[in-house]
């Protein structure tokens, strides 16, 4: 398991009540992107053009796949 960090870009940041990035445990950049949730910037976190993901690290053993930070 991997740790990836994904932010939103400035140009596609929907302001003070919406996120602006996630840090995830999932297998793939692919699976992180597909765990983050949707709220008022929409379905964004699937779009390289929008959002960068970033792999940080890898996970302890034991943990498991799923958001650690909004």
């Amino acid at each position: 398991m991997n740790i990836y960090r994904l932010n939103v870009k400035d140009e596609y940041y929907g302001g003070y009540d919406s996120f602006d990035g996630h840090v995830i445990v999932s297998e793939s950049e692919e699976d992180a992107r597909s765990r983050c949730p949707h709220a008022d910037e929409g379905d964004i976190w699937g779009d390289p053009n929008k959002v960068t993901a970033e792999l940080i690290g890898e996970a302890v053993d034991g943990l498991e796949a799923g958001i650690l930070l909004s």
